[in-house]
């Protein structure tokens, strides 16, 4: 899946993570999350929600190619005040769930 590995490079990197950074919080090698943003791998399903859950997405997101959510992604990258990043990765989480 080639978009989901897109996504989760480009969420990995809009939050200040390294490969190595992710691949630890997910119990993996940077190798195996490096096939799997190159789309050479696809996780498994258990994998898939750790990833979100790490990146503070729905997992469905993933999967999906929504340049809105990248925007505003951009954008929280630049905020300096992790409380209101939380705040709105939760409002974003919760309309994505409503969709």
């Amino acid at each position: 899946m080639k978009q989901l590995g897109n996504n989760v490079r480009r969420l990995r990197k809009s939050q200040g993570m390294t490969q190595e950074e992710l691949a630890k919080t997910l119990g993996v090698s940077k190798i195996h999350l490096c096939s799997i943003e190159t789309g050479k791998k696809d996780p498994s399903l258990s994998l898939l929600e750790k990833i979100a859950d790490s990146l503070h997405v729905d997992p469905s997101f993933l999967v999906t190619k929504d340049e809105n959510y990248f925007a505003v992604q951009r954008i929280l990258s630049r905020a300096d005040l992790p409380s209101i990043k939380s705040e709105i990765l939760s409002i974003i989480s919760a309309l994505e769930k409503n969709k």
